[in-house]
């Protein structure tokens, strides 16, 4: 029966070539443009929403302004100013590019990538699905840890975890090249994150520790279950405004928890210089798409509709033959549905 009607789709296909063909063209270039714009809509829409908590970015305004970049000290403030933070973290909201080399086969290869200090609970925080090593290399400031794509990049299939890697660009109080071993690989986190994917490394004693001019570092939290982000962020203004802070640093100024998948939207914050998107675009696209569609089945309509006359002349001569009603419906909706 199915090659019947197949035999039977081919003779239409011949018999009403312009027809056909116009049809064909026009609904596989709609549905590949409907495809190809749902992809980026799905990019834009899903950007910052696979971690397995909801994560808060903290930002500050005052009367004049709002941004969300600070000093490490303050962070240290923020992070222990609220009991329903339960995992805090912070990183440079730019890269570091780092010049690095290591021993492969015997043979040094070096290369430049992108480089970030972090504090341990960026683990938690963000999820991290660790392929080698064990948590425990977040909480010591003398192992790396590289992405996957990394990883692979430097070692090929090998393990990474215990090679050296040296940062050619760094030295220690005697002058040598600081070179550390790596202490976990996680795995990549997908494009529609803002957590970069690039060698890091626990903050090391002391680094940056007091300096409150140099504000360089996004704060990220997540809380407890059942907390308030209102709350959380007041409890945090307070602990900030009584903290001991050099007379040149204000303290005037109130802070605010934003979800992180908000942040792509927000084009309201100073120096921001996260990845961003705009909710009118997307939503443009979406229309875009469905209107692609809605003309493509409106064009499908107006040809198939076309062919009547022809298709009632054939249809009828077949019933006088003696095919059964059943059989031309079938054939109908085989040759719509192909």
């Amino acid at each position: 029966m199915k090659v019947m009607f197949f035999r039977n789709f081919l003779t239409t296909v011949r018999r009403f070539k312009l027809a056909c063909g116009l049809n064909i063209v026009g609904l596989s270039v709609a549905f590949a443009a409907f495809i190809l714009i749902l992809m980026q809509v799905s990019y834009e829409s899903g950007f910052d929403k696979g971690y397995p908590q909801q994560v808060y970015r903290v930002e500050a305004k005052d009367s004049v302004d709002h941004w969300a970049i600070f000093a490490r000290p303050a962070i240290d403030v923020l992070l222990s100013g609220s009991p329903a933070i339960a995992q805090g973290t912070m990183r440079p909201c730019y890269l570091d590019e780092q010049y690095v080399s290591l021993e492969r086969n015997g043979t040094k290869e070096a290369y430049i990538e992108s480089y970030a200090p972090i504090y341990p609970g960026d683990f938690e925080v963000f999820g991290y699905e660790l392929t080698e090593g064990t948590r425990e290399a977040f909480d010591d400031h003398t192992k790396l840890l590289l992405p996957q794509s990394i990883a692979r990049k430097f070692f090929g299939n090998e393990s990474a975890v215990g090679r050296l890697i040296t940062f050619e660009n760094q030295t220690d109080e005697e002058g040598r090249k600081k070179t550390f071993e790596v202490g976990a690989v996680y795995r990549d986190f997908p494009a529609n994150s803002s957590v970069p994917n690039c060698i890091k490394r626990k903050m090391a004693p002391g680094e940056n520790e007091g300096q409150w001019g140099n504000q360089n570092y996004w704060c990220f939290v997540t809380l407890w279950p059942g907390s308030d982000p209102e709350e959380a962020a007041r409890q945090m203004t307070q602990a900030y405004a009584s903290f001991g802070k050099p007379d040149w640093v204000s303290g005037e100024q109130t802070f605010v928890l934003q979800p992180i998948d908000e942040v792509y939207y927000d084009t309201t914050v100073s120096f921001d210089m996260a990845p961003k998107g705009n909710r009118t675009t997307m939503t443009l696209l979406l229309s875009i798409a469905l209107l692609v569609i809605g003309i493509a089945a409106v064009n499908f309509v107006n040809f198939a509709t076309s062919l009547t006359p022809l298709r009632i002349k054939n249809i009828n001569t077949r019933k006088v033959l003696g095919s059964p009603v059943g059989t031309l419906r079938a054939e109908l909706i085989f040759e719509s549905a192909g």
